[in-house]
């Protein structure tokens, strides 16, 4: 049992724009308990703005706030 790996506590939507500088869009749900979650609302938001924006899912033992630009 000590062998298994420890999941993260929490789960981070981050937000590239197209020319991958890391960005915050207002009004979006970016934190999760679950990675199931996480994967759902990171595949909506990919189908929602297509190639304006990439979302990549991150794994976290603590939910970090970025600051907004």
């Amino acid at each position: 049992m000590k062998q298994l790996k420890k999941l993260p506590k929490f789960y981070v939507i981050e937000i590239e724009d197209i020319y991958g500088n890391k960005t915050a869009v207002d009004g979006l749900r970016t934190n999760f308990t679950t990675f199931a979650a996480a994967k759902s609302y990171a595949h909506f938001y990919s189908n929602l703005y297509g190639e304006q924006y990439k979302f990549r899912i991150i794994g976290r033992n603590r939910i970090l706030n970025y600051p907004h630009d």
